[in-house]
């Protein structure tokens, strides 16, 4: 089968990994012919490159900054992604798709979409990995109801109703969309979590030497955020627990990320001398995944005013490392319910620094309860999140 892929969110290099690398080299690796069209950022003009990874085609479009920039240069090229993709894919040579493949976000491919499903009469495939617009909504970017608000909501409309197949993230965000789309067919709609490839048991060893460059003691209790530094994490309540645990000399957290609210992070932990917890703007991925593997939790952050059920990507590297997984989120998501359910962490609300306190003094002091939900957490992950499980449901629908 032909199959094209729409992103903004792909990596090109031979060694970067993400959700979408592990899932097409995995479709890839079963025979079927893989095109990724996926944005360039570091170009906003200029002919698309072409290269291979593995068994994956790559095509990369110029786009400008759509990501880690300020809202006006976001905004403007993200109006002119639909019309660079489509003369970018007009222009190439691939064509005669089966399936057409895409995520959220963002939502604003539906007219390459359309284009593609008309010309080459392709089954067509959303993985819902962002309910856009309400979730800028809920943390106040955007006011409900307003232009913008109606603008994006009919765009948002149109991408599910030009989609054959909607796979969402957990079965919160099945009923999340169907409860907000009325108009969305039950049979269309099913769960397709987020997925990677699991490395083999024992492959990437821990890297010791990475505490020590650090300034992470061995002894301590120590706690790992990585992933990105926005408004969706709800900086704030970080900074107050930081602060909380700043008197914790046996407690390190280290933050590994980037993001709107990465200089807001920096300062503050200047200014209030933390000296248990720092700040690293950025790892090769060996180097944090074997970093990972000394440390003793992962931390899950989400903004307490969400009211659409997020389900963050960075778990599954947690789970990978056999981390135990402390998440403080909002009420809609179910992500905290099924790490708990699975004996793989602990959970509370990310507008409550006493519950998170609570969470960390039961895994400081109870060992036993670490080791055993870090193993549940690896068990999570080979159940459940896999790209081998998300390939055959796509491929099955």
């Amino acid at each position: 089968m032909k199959i094209a892929f729409l992103t903004i969110a792909y990596r090109v290099g031979p060694n970067d990994r993400n959700l979408y690398t592990d899932l097409f080299d995995e479709i890839a690796s079963r025979g079927h012919d893989v095109t990724v069209f996926c944005s360039d950022e570091s170009r906003s003009s200029g002919t698309p490159i072409e290269s291979f990874r593995g068994k994956v085609r790559i095509v990369q479009i110029p786009t400008g900054r759509i990501t880690k920039t300020n809202r006006l240069t976001k905004a403007i090229n993200t109006v002119f992604l639909e019309r660079r993709f489509i003369n970018a894919i007009k222009k190439s040579a691939y064509r005669g798709f089966d399936l057409l493949i895409y995520s959220t976000p963002p939502i604003t491919f539906e007219k390459v979409i359309r284009f593609l499903r008309e010309r080459d009469h392709c089954a067509t495939y959303l993985l819902l990995k962002d309910i856009f617009p309400q979730n800028a909504v809920d943390i106040g970017l955007i006011k409900e109801g307003g232009y913008i608000y109606k603008r994006l909501r009919n765009k948002e409309k149109r991408l599910y109703a030009v989609s054959d197949r909607i796979g969402c993230m957990s079965q919160a965000n099945v009923e999340y969309l169907l409860a907000h789309n009325p108009e969305i067919s039950q049979e269309k709609v099913h769960v397709n979590p987020n997925s990677i490839c699991p490395t083999p048991a024992d492959s990437i060893q821990p890297n010791k030497e990475l505490l020590k460059k650090y300034g992470i003691p061995e002894s301590s209790l120590k706690l790992i955020y990585g992933g990105n530094l926005g408004k969706p994490q709800g900086i704030d309540f970080m900074l107050d627990v930081l602060k909380a645990l700043s008197s914790q000399k046996d407690v390190f957290t280290l933050i590994v990320g980037d993001g709107t609210e990465y200089n807001k992070i920096a300062h503050f932990l200047e200014v209030e001398k933390i000296s248990n917890a720092r700040l690293v703007k950025s790892l090769p991925k060996d180097q944090y995944l074997a970093l990972l593997r000394t440390m003793d939790v992962g931390l899950i952050f989400l903004d307490h005013r969400f009211t659409i059920p997020n389900f963050p990507s960075r778990l599954l590297d947690y789970m990978d490392a056999s981390l135990p997984i402390l998440l403080a989120t909002d009420t809609a998501t179910d992500v905290g319910a099924i790490v708990v359910n699975a004996g793989a962490g602990l959970s509370c609300r990310s507008n409550n620094v006493q519950a998170f306190l609570q969470c960390i003094n039961k895994l400081q002091n109870d060992s036993d309860f670490r080791k055993k939900a870090g193993e549940a957490s690896r068990k999570l992950l080979i159940d459940h999140y896999t790209v081998m499980k998300s390939a055959d449901i796509i491929l099955s629908e």
